[in-house]
């Protein structure tokens, strides 16, 4: 299974006020897990203490009831009932204590109840100091992100709620059209959105196939996971081009379960360099038919 996407979360200082502050790594920042109903599955995370203060550390659990447009998980406490705090588990104990610069290795654990309904559940795993007494307060709550699926019989849905194109020139004096779709998830486990931007100008010629990312500055990123009733807004740039004129912008994505959606959009680009070729050309013309009305004169 493909890695599971979420920003990695550092929270406040939760001990605010002591002098003294140690740094805690917690390895891999996100896990996947893919279980039948009443089935367990165990997962290794390491942690490790880079400060050089003895730290007494305990897990805190947190469900993420969703991503902003820009993938920031939302966090929420967990109840004592529900279905994720009765799934997680430490079969090694939850509380550890960590010599300056030790390393653990740690079970983490996902149990799945039987009658537990198939679907995507998300959590994280944040690790804190157990203790102002026993330990100095760490410089922030590393976490472990947690997508779980369980299989059966899931909904999958995913709709394109806006697809638009707007003129900008970059820092660099580049002019570009930025594309931003905006895709929700109406299902009920999430997916991983691939997609593409095609450009034909007024005569349906293809002159560029763009690539969506889920950052606006167009660089590779991880990939993009949409959780059940969020939605995630993803870009395509088409910059430096030789642009003229009116252009159709169509949209393919591949939502995996939920489907390929398509959508269509126009936009206008007239390129600067474009613009002055088509100036020159103009001019060029006007001489021309000049040079021949005074030539036709002469005669």
């Amino acid at each position: 299974m493909k890695k599971f996407f979420f920003i990695f979360l550092v929270f406040a200082f939760l001990l605010g006020g002591v002098s003294s502050v140690n740094a805690l790594t917690v390895s891999p920042v996100v896990i996947d897990f893919d279980l039948s109903p009443g089935s367990v599955q165990e997962k290794e995370i390491t942690i490790i203490n880079e400060g050089g203060i003895r730290v007494n550390v305990l897990p805190t659990l947190f469900q993420v009831a969703g991503t902003d447009e820009s993938g920031f998980p939302q966090i929420q406490s967990v109840s004592r009932d529900a279905p994720l705090s009765r799934m997680i588990s430490f079969p090694d104990g939850a509380e550890q204590s960590l010599a300056p610069g030790e390393k653990k290795k740690l079970a983490l654990r996902v149990s799945a109840p039987p009658d537990i309904s198939a679907g995507g559940y998300y959590g994280v795993v944040s690790w804190g100091s157990s203790s102002v007494l026993s330990a100095a307060p760490l410089s922030g709550q590393p976490g472990v992100n947690l997508a779980i699926t369980v299989r059966g019989d899931v909904s999958e849905g995913a709709r394109i709620v806006s697809f638009s194109a707007k003129s900008e020139e970059l820092a660099r004096k580049v002019e570009s059209t930025l594309f931003e779709v905006s895709i929700q998830n109406v299902g009920g486990h999430h997916f991983v959105p691939e997609g593409k931007v095609e450009i034909r100008n007024i005569f349906n010629k293809r002159v560029a196939t763009l690539p969506l990312r889920s950052r606006v500055d167009g660089r590779a990123s991880v990939e993009t996971r949409i959780l059940p009733g969020t939605s995630r807004t993803l870009f395509a740039r088409w910059e430096g081009a030789w642009a003229f004129g009116t252009y159709r912008a169509l949209l393919t994505m591949d939502a995996q379960g939920a489907g390929i959606l398509k959508a269509e959009t126009a936009f206008s680009e007239y390129s600067r360099t474009a613009v002055i070729t088509a100036l020159f050309i103009a001019l060029s013309a006007v001489l021309t038919c000049i040079m021949i009305l005074i030539r036709v004169l002469k005669k």
